[in-house]
């Protein structure tokens, strides 16, 4: 197998300890990774590429790991490369987890050339024998036997989109589909396996299923309630019209007799007078005193009748409006009926509102199905207008005020189903603008916008004094 392994960044300058094997390739390598280094936030990652270099096809194995250079300068970054000429490895997770420990084991805990944060502590490489060992370490611990030939279903890198794969997931079919399509790919353990995503994506599909079905039960059951109710409005008009009639008929008919005894005694108050004018003169004073007695006791009874008669007329329409109020229900709904929208607007329209808000969540499904289809793809970042990945706090001890571009991915969503989530050295102040710091020491600020639930949008900033 003709291949070269390397190391290359910056501790304090572009540096590399890679021979010129394949024409000027290794140079050109480290410098794509000195001049720009794409997916910062997938750090550390190990980039697999498929390359075609002055008539020959080459696959690129390089373990990034973002820090800092000797002076605590940004873009102090350190990368293990492997060069392959016409060959590819099909065991990739066996090649990342030896780079993983070629870094780890081998430059921070064994040499201490780099510490955890990712800082430099050497100002190059060059003259450091020892990098030469972890390379023998490296080639004594390859396995030669899983690589195979590129052949001509690989296609070169043609632009900058990069499938990002967990560890888990790599060295699948998907995986070597994606590498032979896009001519590169991106192993990183900051993304989800697939099988975490499934259950992540099942579980807001059970979810959504659940409630989709609890608002057309409570649809179908506010169907049948406005029908009953309908009904018993119906059956109630009938009813206030034969209870009414029943009412009215037998006290219209007392009223007439009341009249009538009302006549007769006003008859017979004119002959008792005519009595009483006899009687006054054959028993002289007792006459007076007996019409006195007659007249005190037709006026009381005369009286009393009149307040009876108008008792039983005013108990017809008392009767009559308690029971109709009675029978009418409150919360009686009829589209054509003024009075009893007026009876049971509050309830129906609670009922009608939670019907509107289900139907706005169930316009959102098909935007969260989606987001199913969009969670194979890396993070979309949250561009920043400026400061770049890399923000100064300033000096004054108030922080720094950024605005922020929001994606166009969010625009048209149900803003009840997200938010902005700021975390680590920022605040939000305004919609559009954070505030990062203040800070005395290298902190770092993390932008992200959670939709439904899930990390769609993320972005992290290195804040600064």
């Amino acid at each position: 197998m003709e291949s070269q392994f390397f190391f290359h960044g910056n501790p304090s300058n572009g540096e590399s300890t890679a021979k010129n094997i394949f024409d000027g390739l290794e140079e050109k390598v480290r410098e794509e990774f000195f001049k720009l280094v794409s997916n910062k936030d997938a750090s550390p990652y190990l980039l697999c590429e498929i390359r075609r270099w002055k008539n020959s096809f080459y696959s690129i194995y390089s373990y990034y790991h973002d820090g800092r250079d000797y002076e605590n300068r940004p873009n102090g970054h350190c990368v293990l490369t492997l060069v392959v000429k016409n060959q590819y490895c099909r065991r990739t997770i066996d090649l990342y987890n030896l780079m993983v420990v070629i870094y780890k084991r081998g430059l921070q805990e064994t040499l201490h050339y780099i510490d955890e944060y990712g800082r430099f502590l050497i100002r190059t490489f060059y003259g450091m024998e020892q990098l030469d060992y972890l390379g023998n370490d490296f080639y004594r611990n390859i396995d030669e036997s899983t690589f195979a030939n590129i052949d001509n279903d690989f296609q070169t890198p043609s632009g900058n989109e990069i499938e990002l794969f967990n560890p888990w997931d790599v060295d699948s079919q998907c995986f070597f589909d994606s590498l032979q399509k896009n001519g590169k790919v991106i192993v990183t353990e900051n993304v989800m396996t697939y099988k975490q995503q499934v259950v992540s994506l099942q579980s807001k599909t059970d979810r959504s299923e659940s409630e989709l079905q609890a608002a057309n039960n409570q649809i179908e059951r506010l169907k049948k309630e406005k029908e009953e109710l309908s009904k018993r409005q119906s059956h109630n008009q009938t009813s206030d019209l034969v209870f009414n009639r029943s009412e009215v008929d037998p006290l219209a008919a007392e009223n007439k007799k009341l009249k009538e005894e009302l006549a007769l005694l006003k008859s017979k108050k004119s002959g008792d007078k005519a009595t009483a004018s006899v009687d006054r003169e054959v028993s002289n004073g007792q006459g007076s005193l007996l019409d006195q007695a007659r007249k005190a006791i037709s006026d009381w009874f005369q009286i009393a009748t009149l307040i009876l008669l108008l008792i039983c007329v005013v108990g017809i329409y008392v009767k009559k409006s308690s029971k109709t109020e009675s029978a009418i229900p409150t919360n009686m709904v009829d589209s054509d009926s003024k009075d009893s929208k007026e009876l049971s607007g509050t309830n129906i329209d609670s009922f009608f509102t939670q019907m509107k808000e289900t139907n706005d969540f169930l316009k959102d499904i098909s935007t969260h199905q989606m987001f199913s289809d969009a969670l194979r793809a890396p993070k979309q970042n949250i561009d920043i207008v400026s400061g770049g990945d890399e923000i100064s706090a300033g000096t004054n001890g108030k922080g720094s005020k950024v605005k922020f571009a929001k994606p166009d991915l969010i625009v048209g969503l149900n803003p009840s189903f997200g938010k902005w989530i700021f975390s680590g050295c920022c605040t939000q102040v305004t919609n559009d603008s954070v505030l990062f710091g203040p800070t005395t020491t290298q902190e770092t600020a993390k932008i992200e916008y959670e939709y439904n639930g899930i990390i769609v949008l993320q972005r992290t900033v290195k804040v600064k004094p």
